[in-house]
């Protein structure tokens, strides 16, 4: 045991002073072997091995490692987390209030190019509470209409309306009726006269428009009304109670030829859609432009083809997804009407031009095979009178007249009688 104690302390000083000696070695002289802490273990780990063989234990070590060039480690790159914040910006210009309706407040109006933090979801659909984006902290509730979400809402609150506020007064009451449709730098102009039935004074009012055919919707507010219905109308600033009336519109862009538009206009008792207000809303269906001078390329239509077709043409009963039209529907898809027929500026949109235009060439295309028939089934009928009268001659030929009929039954009984009288005479 002393022995192997002895050796260690040995191997240790040796390997102590040859270090020493790398420190002092001259300049030209071979230059020593520097023994790392690796070799220095592997070196006393022997030992200890030789000295077990003298009758102590061996101690179990492990391999004295290849000596290999430390790799310089690559720094690990820890990405940012995404930013997960769900925002909000508008196609249209958009008021937010106090809570989901036109009876709250106005406080914000988000413009299209702003965005807004989402910071709680609510429980009347199609509206999300938004941190006004003024610095202030303020929320309000946003009408998501014309609302784009980005990021995830989940894990979000979700708000309740608050209770309906009071009205400041009597609620204004308008009726709606269509007036006009004009051509107005570009667009097709619906012109619609607002008329104040009510006891209260309407100054300030919001049209929003959507074509029902293409769903392409757009929004304008205003503290006027039109004073005549044209392009540029002079402004007319309130409408007076008992009767007063004035001119609204909304803009399309065509071709709007048999597609139907709805105007959702809300009236207000004070200026920038201050309460208390009230809403009515107008549909109307463009009359399809069916003037010779404002069409081209003319081509023949095969009717019997257009039947063919509408064989093919499958027609369900369906709803729409938008909660803005409810009710069953029955029709075809746009998609299979306009790839069948050719036709269609849309490929969601079935032109009501196009379905009447369907609808005719078939019609024409039954009278055709009506007629065809009605052909056929005269000629069978005169077919058929002929050979009844070839039968009715025939039969008249062949037939025996009643008096030689009895003048044969007459021979025919004396030949009988005669041939009897002959068989008793034998």
């Amino acid at each position: 045991m002393n022995n192997s104690r002895s050796h260690i302390c040995l191997m240790i000083t040796i390997l102590g002073l040859a270090s020493m000696a790398c420190n002092l070695s001259q300049a030209g002289a071979p230059t020593p072997t520097v023994l790392s802490e690796e070799d220095i273990r592997a070196t006393v780990a022997a030992e200890l091995a030789s000295a077990g063989a003298e009758g102590q234990p061996p101690t179990a070590t492990e391999p004295a490692p290849e000596q290999t060039a430390t790799p310089t480690e690559t720094p690990t790159i820890t990405p940012s987390p995404t930013d997960t914040t769900p925002y909000v910006t508008v196609s249209q210009d958009t008021n937010c209030r106090t809570g989901p309706g036109v009876v709250y407040d106005f406080v914000y109006a988000l413009l299209v190019g702003v965005q807004a933090e989402v910071v709680a979801t609510s429980s009347v659909a199609n509206y999300l509470i938004i941190e006004i984006p003024n610095g202030s902290s303020d929320t309000c509730w946003l009408w998501m209409q014309y609302g784009v979400l980005t990021g995830s809402t989940e894990g979000l609150p979700q708000a309740t309306p608050p209770p309906t506020p009071t009205p400041a007064g009597p609620t204004p009451e308008f009726s709606l009726s269509y007036h006009s449709s004009l051509n107005c730098s570009g667009n097709t102009r619906v012109v619609v006269r607002l008329t104040n039935t009510g006891d209260v004074k309407i100054e300030s009012r919001q049209v929003s428009t959507i074509d029902l055919d293409t769903s392409i919707s757009a929004s304008s507010q205003s503290n006027a009304f039109g004073a005549s219905a044209v392009c540029l109308p002079l402004a007319k600033l309130a409408l007076d109670p008992g009767g007063d009336s004035g001119y609204i519109w909304g803009d399309f862009t065509p071709p709007v030829g048999g597609h139907t538009v709805r105007l959702t206009v809300e009236a207000c008792a004070g200026d920038g859609l201050a309460e208390p207000c009230s809403t009515e809303q107008l549909e109307y269906t463009f009359p399809a432009i069916s003037d010779i001078n404002a069409k081209e390329g003319f081509a023949a239509v095969n009717s019997q083809a257009i039947l063919d077709q509408l064989r093919q043409l499958q027609v369900t009963r369906w709803a729409y997804r938008d909660s803005e039209r409810q009710g069953s529907h029955i029709g075809p898809m746009a998609q299979d009407f306009n790839r069948l027929f050719g036709v269609g500026e849309y490929d969601d949109t079935i032109q009501s031009v196009d379905a009447d235009g369907v609808a005719l060439a078939a019609i024409k295309g039954l009278l055709e095979l009506n007629d065809q028939q009605a052909s056929r089934l005269a000629e069978l009928e005169a077919e058929n009178q002929a050979l009844s009268e070839r039968l009715a001659r025939l039969e008249t030929r062949t037939a025996v007249p009643d008096g030689l009929a009895w003048v044969l039954s007459a021979f025919a009984l004396l030949i009988s009688a005669a041939a009897i009288a002959t068989n008793r005479q034998r």
